[in-house]
């Protein structure tokens, strides 16, 4: 006999969010302290956690429902204007412009999981000088772009305020990002903070540019 719809769903929603309280412990372990959960996973230690991928799911649920309020959503529309500005002044390409940055806004968690982490974790591995397995940087990658995803949510409410709550929220996002992403690449490659705050530096910078030609691509191709 096959299962209900209502049955498949809730069957889902279970798996997904480790409902036997995995998801808790890994969310704990996840921001206490920066990179104890990605130490945790490449040490063996993994059956008490959410896997990094199942967990980026999850994050990536939470953070799209909350998207168009977000940081990154509103920096996403601030970009792509600036690029539809840049290429024309038409104003049909204007009127595209929200049909293509709903369509991209649309297709960013798989993007995000399938182009940009891969691509976080390579320049990981390259900045950290190939020391350990490519699948090690590429946890590494996953735990940080799942702290975004709920440092961007969690600064919602004030995002939503606009004027000055507005600007601090953003401020509260890109600062937290930074000590976060530090933090847990000095931990994960035990290495000083200064050391690890310069290879997060260059990756940062590397990973902006590339992300925004990509974006940039995109659009162009969309619109």
């Amino acid at each position: 006999m096959l299962p209900t719809l209502r049955a498949v769903i809730r069957d889902a929603f279970s798996e997904t969010l480790e409902l036997d309280g995995k998801l808790p412990r890994t969310l704990r372990a996840l921001a206490w302290p920066p990179g104890h959960l990605t130490t945790e996973w490449l040490r063996g230690r993994r059956a008490s956690f959410v896997s990094p991928l199942r967990l980026y799911v999850v994050a990536a649920l939470v953070f799209f429902v909350a998207w168009p309020a977000t940081v990154p959503g509103n920096l996403l529309e601030a970009f792509t204007q600036v690029f539809v500005e840049g290429v024309t002044e038409s104003t049909a390409v204007e009127t595209d412009m929200r049909l293509a940055t709903q369509v991209f806004a649309e297709s960013l968690p798989g993007v995000t999981i399938v182009v940009l982490v891969p691509l976080f974790g390579a320049l990981l591995h390259w900045a950290n000088l190939r020391r350990r397995p490519f699948v090690a940087d590429l946890v590494i990658a996953v735990h940080i772009h799942v702290a975004a995803f709920l440092a961007a949510v969690l600064t919602t409410p004030l995002q939503s305020l606009g004027g000055v709550w507005e600007v601090i929220a953003t401020t509260l996002f890109v600062l937290g990002v930074v000590v976060f992403s530090v933090a847990s690449i000095a931990r994960a490659y035990d290495i000083e903070r200064w050391r690890a705050a310069v290879r997060t530096g260059a990756v940062g910078v590397a990973y902006l540019v590339l992300t925004a030609l990509l974006l940039g691509g995109a659009l162009g191709i969309l619109l």
